[in-house]
């Protein structure tokens, strides 16, 4: 079957390119061709079209082959041959230095065919070399964004394209978990940087492990104020009470931070959540991302938390309505948020119900 070919010829002579043009269809080439011989248009050419290879004289009284190489040694997926007279063996090593792909005698066209078949050849395995390279680098850099933020499920299923690019900005019903340390600028004050980092790091780490465990996303971190996501990229059953859940679990695993290697220094924690249409995505610059939930709900969620005393789980009675299993909770009357212009019906969860009861 023929092989359409798209060649660039650079020859000041017509009459050689239109035997280099007859031998290439006698081989069985369909040629579509272009003859320049100044380096003028050498540039306009191949700047401008898209070539399979490049068939260069080696000395032409406007332009010669080493020039011509030398313009197109950033373009290695383009083969350059030198079709040309007997131009001696230095030479023809000098110039497969430079990038030449082969050297043919003009009076032995016939093997020109074989050669150009093997030259486009080796270059569409570099192009395709260089767009798995290029994939997998792409690739292996979404996966470590991903993995700031996603649990490994999620990642997985950002990357196989079986979630929307969480990054875009979207609106989606979400449960926004906020958390921060109390007590942690008393604490940077007294503690040495050591224990702050230390610290943090723990508190992190146990964030991350619990929002992840229960199928959320780590959102934006403010020193010690982290976001979680629930539902959002990927829906999920009993999203409120996943992240209740989650909430719970934080609660149990930061409860004796402050008192584990540093129990003369206070610190402990509040944790709010809210429910509800958001709209969602990332914010920054390409290495320095966050994902990140805005609105009124991460505001109620904000708010709620900074309420909270120490170890509280502070929730809407719209909240707690609208849950998908039973959990223990206590009314705290309905509450002025800053920043809310209505009074919000405020519960602290306690704990989550056991199905005996």
């Amino acid at each position: 079957m023929p092989t359409n070919i798209r060649v660039l010829i650079v020859d000041d002579s017509k009459d050689d390119a239109d035997l280099i043009i007859a031998n290439l269809k006698r081989y069985g080439f369909l040629v579509v061709c272009r003859r320049v011989e100044s380096s003028e248009e050498f540039d306009e050419a191949f700047s401008s079209s898209v070539w399979d290879a490049v068939l260069c004289d080696y000395s032409m009284p406007k332009l010669d082959a080493p020039t011509v190489l030398g313009k197109m040694k950033e373009h290695d997926d383009v083969p350059c041959f030198i079709v040309s007279g007997s131009i001696g063996e230095e030479r023809a090593v000098e110039l497969m230095r430079l990038g030449a792909h082969d050297f043919i005698l003009k009076d032995r066209l016939v093997k020109l065919g074989p050669a150009l078949m093997r030259g486009i050849s080796d270059a569409n395995e570099r192009k395709e070399r260089k767009r798995l390279e290029k994939s997998l680098a792409v690739s292996e850099l979404n996966l470590n964004r991903l993995r700031r933020f996603f649990s490994p499920q999620i990642a997985d299923a950002i990357l196989s394209g079986k979630a929307d690019d969480p990054f875009k900005w979207h609106r989606s019903d979400v449960i926004v978990l906020f958390i921060d340390l109390r007590g942690f600028t008393q604490f940077s004050e007294l503690a040495s940087a050591e224990q702050v980092m230390e610290t943090l790091q723990i508190y992190y780490s146990t964030i991350a492990k619990v929002a992840h465990f229960h199928s959320g996303s780590v959102g934006h971190i403010a020193g010690d104020g982290i976001m979680m996501i629930f539902n959002d990229p990927l829906e999920l059953e009993r999203p409120r009470s996943r992240a209740l859940d989650a909430a719970l679990n934080v609660r149990a695993a930061l409860s004796d931070l402050g008192a584990t290697s540093h129990a003369h220094l206070s610190l402990n924690f509040g944790i709010g959540l809210a429910e509800g249409l958001a709209t969602i995505g990332g914010i920054g610059e390409m290495g320095c991302w966050d994902y990140t939930v805005v609105g009124t709900v991460p505001n109620l969620a904000s708010r709620l938390c900074a309420s909270a005393t120490d170890g509280q789980i502070l929730v809407s009675h719209r909240f707690l309505s609208r849950l998908e299993e039973s959990f223990e909770s206590e009314s705290l009357g309905a509450k002025s948020l800053r920043g809310l212009k209505d009074a919000v019906k405020v519960f602290n969860v306690l704990s989550k119900k056991s199905v005996t009861q």
